[in-house]
């Protein structure tokens, strides 16, 4: 399985030239950070080209409260109506030329049809043309994901998928047996060709970008930069 941490340090064990320092000016934090926002570039990349998302990096948040609340977009005015929206904010979805990937909003029943997940601005139109008055509609607000339609204020919980900027920040989400959704022992949500090209973009990127620092490879205190790149 492959995990954050075995990406990281395969590409920390690289960039040293496969010698081990004591003096290394990146942190395995910064290195996780790259890999994110590569992992998210390549996933842009390919939903842009019109292809389809793959199950393999797609997260499930588990069954999230939700309550009615005020439809105010400012904290302490009310403006009388209401509508239901998630208890708590979630991650960034990675977003497209197209929409944010949220790949599932929807009952907690997964044989249920999901919710019709709609941008922000439409939300004022939803459900008011004529065949779609039953219809339960759902958006993306302030990292709240808000649900309207008929029936709506009757749910407590529902389920939220997606692909998202940061897949360790869904940590703080549980399942409905209480088990956290992401660990770092869980496999990182990337598909199986895109992790050698991910390698390369930070090592031709980010990592060349800090290559002219010194950086102790031999363990005396002594740098030499151009050892990692001619034994990579």
């Amino acid at each position: 399985m492959l995990t954050l941490s075995k990406i990281s340090f395969d590409l920390l064990n690289i960039m040293r030239g496969g010698v081990s320092s004591d003096d290394d000016l990146m942190s395995l934090r910064q290195i996780e950070y790259w890999i994110h926002n590569t992992r998210a570039l390549l996933i842009q990349r390919e939903f842009d080209k019109r292809r389809s998302i793959s199950s393999n990096i797609v997260q499930d948040l588990g069954c999230i409260d939700v309550s009615k609340v005020d439809a105010s977009v400012c904290c302490g005015v009310t403006v009388g109506c209401s509508v239901v929206r998630t208890d708590v904010k979630i991650p960034n979805p990675i977003e497209t030329a197209q929409k944010d990937l949220i790949t599932r909003v929807g009952s907690v029943s997964l044989t249920d049809r999901p919710y019709t997940f709609i941008p922000y601005q439409r939300a004022p139109y939803a459900g008011n043309g004529k065949y779609n008055g039953t219809e339960l509609f759902a958006f993306l607000h302030d990292n709240y994901v808000y649900v309207m339609g008929k029936d709506s204020e009757k749910f407590k919980k529902i389920n939220i998928q997606g692909v998202f900027e940061d897949p360790t920040e869904i940590k703080t989400f549980k399942t409905c047996s209480g088990a956290l959704c992401y660990t770092n022992e869980s496999e990182y949500p990337i598909s199986a060709k895109h992790i050698e090209v991910l390698k390369e973009m930070i090592l031709k990127t980010n990592f060349k970008l800090i290559v002219q620092a010194p950086t102790d490879v031999t363990g005396d205190a002594k740098s030499n930069p151009e050892l990692m790149l001619n034994q990579r």
